[in-house]
């Protein structure tokens, strides 16, 4: 009985750390300022001048661009993903992301063959084997093949979590966790000494 107040009383005091994600984004996610869709076919001169942070333009060759955010309610970090939506890229082979110069994978190729030779892809990286690269500022490299690649980047957006942990009892609970078990004993040995 004794062991099992106990057990329930830890339980009670302890509390579960929960996870935490943020986001970072770049770009708006509003299909190139157009309304495109992943998978689906546009034509490049229906894309206007863009949001001014380089996203919602048609671009041509290798582009860069700056994540920043802030880590502060973060644990550690224990996963972290990339999800990048982009269209018209591949006319001369697939382009190469990269974060702060590591290579993640390359994009879906963009330009295919069809009634509008340009498609929209949204592509996942998954970022666990960089995760000590996830500092507050991140520069993403759309590397092309060739300069004269056109293309467009609607969003990039980095998604980084802790897991949370195991549940942690907190200080002002151990101490009443520590009276309450004293308590029990004191009364236990009051009624043994009554007995007897």
């Amino acid at each position: 009985m004794k062991h099992l107040l106990t057990g329930a009383l830890f339980a009670m005091l302890c509390t579960t750390a929960s996870a935490t994600t943020i986001e970072a984004q770049l770009g708006d996610a509003d299909g190139f300022g157009i309304g495109v869709t992943h998978a689906s076919g546009f034509l490049w001169s229906a894309i206007g001048g863009g949001d001014g942070d380089g996203t919602d333009r048609w671009v041509y060759g290798t582009q860069a661009a700056t994540l920043t955010y802030s880590l502060g309610t973060l644990g550690p970090i224990t996963s972290a993903s990339l999800e990048v939506f982009t269209g018209g890229q591949g006319l001369y082979g697939l382009t190469s992301v990269l974060i702060d110069g590591q290579l993640l994978g390359t994009l879906t190729d963009g330009d295919d063959v069809g009634p509008m030779y340009n498609y929209a892809w949204r592509d996942t990286f998954d970022l666990s084997s960089f995760l000590g690269l996830l500092d507050g500022s991140n520069t993403l490299t759309f590397q092309t093949n060739n300069s004269g690649d056109g293309w467009v980047l609607d969003y990039a957006r980095l998604t980084i979590s802790d897991e949370g942990g195991a549940p942690v009892p907190e200080p002002s609970a151990l101490a009443l966790l520590a009276a309450g078990l004293i308590a029990v004993r004191l009364a236990a040995r009051k009624q043994r000494t009554a007995q007897a």
